[in-house]
C-alpha cells in the first residue's frame, strides 16, 4: 500500500519544512545532473534550458553557459541572482515550497534538480512543469534507499534534512513520475551516491 505520492503507508513526512537558501552553494550537489544536461543538449543540438529552482545559479551559469538559459527561483535567491548575474534571465516562482507562478514558458530542456523533495504538494510542482512547452525534463531528487544504505537513515522516518518534506526510493519516484511523464532513462549518482535523476518527456 502506498499514498498518492507512491510512498509506503506509514512513511512520515516533514509537513513544515524549513526554507533552504543556497545562495552560497556552487557545485557540491547535483553536478552530475548538469554535466548530463550539457551532454544531452550538445548531442541533440538543443539550444535553450529552463532551470526550475536553480538556487545560487552557479551550475546553470557555469555548466550551461553556451545555451539560452532561464533560471526560476523565489526570494531571497531571486534578488541575489538578478544582482550577481544581471545579464541572465531570472523569473520569480512564487511562495517558497507552496506556489508557482504560471506564465507562458518554453525551452528545449527543463531541469528541476533536487527541488521536489522541498515541496509540500509535489503535484503542484508537476503541474507547473507540465505547463512549460518543452521536449525534455531532467528531474533529480535524493534517493532514499541510498540514504538508508550509505548514511544510516531510517527508512520510514521523516527526512533528517529539515528542508525536505519527503524522500523517495528510485522505484517509488519512477512510479510517481510515470503518472504524468514518459521516463526515457534513470540514473544513480556516482560522485554523489544518494542522487537519482530521470530523463522525461510529457505523456502523449
Amino acid at each position: 500500500m502506498t499514498d498518492k505520492y507512491f510512498l509506503p503507508i506509514g512513511y512520515q513526512i516533514n509537513a513544515s519544512p524549513q526554507h533552504y537558501v543556497d545562495i552560497n552553494e556552487t557545485d557540491a550537489w547535483q553536478k552530475e545532473v548538469y554535466v548530463y544536461a550539457k551532454k544531452l543538449m550538445t548531442d541533440k543540438k538543443l539550444k535553450s534550458v529552463i532551470d526550475v529552482g536553480c538556487g545560487s545559479g552557479f551550475k546553470l551559469v557555469n555548466y550551461l553557459a553556451e545555451f539560452d538559459t532561464t533560471g526560476i527561483e523565489t526570494e531571497p535567491c531571486i534578488s541575489f541572482l538578478r544582482k550577481k548575474y544581471p545579464s541572465h534571465k531570472w523569473l520569480d516562482s512564487g511562495e517558497p515550497e507552496r506556489s508557482f507562478n504560471f506564465v507562458d514558458l518554453s525551452s528545449d530542456v527543463v531541469i528541476c534538480s533536487d527541488v521536489i523533495e522541498h515541496i509540500v504538494d509535489p503535484d503542484e510542482l508537476v503541474k507547473f512543469l507540465l505547463s512549460i512547452n518543452t521536449s525534455y525534463y531532467i528531474i533529480s531528487t535524493p534517493c532514499r534507499e541510498r540514504l538508508v544504505q550509505y548514511h544510516g537513515r531510517k527508512n520510514l522516518n521523516p527526512p533528517i534534512n529539515k528542508a525536505h518534506v519527503r524522500e523517495w526510493t528510485m522505484e517509488e519516484f519512477k512510479l510517481y513520475l510515470s503518472k504524468t511523464f514518459t521516463i526515457h532513462s534513470s540514473f544513480y549518482g556516482i560522485s554523489q551516491n544518494e542522487c537519482q535523476w530521470h530523463l522525461l518527456s510529457k505523456k502523449v
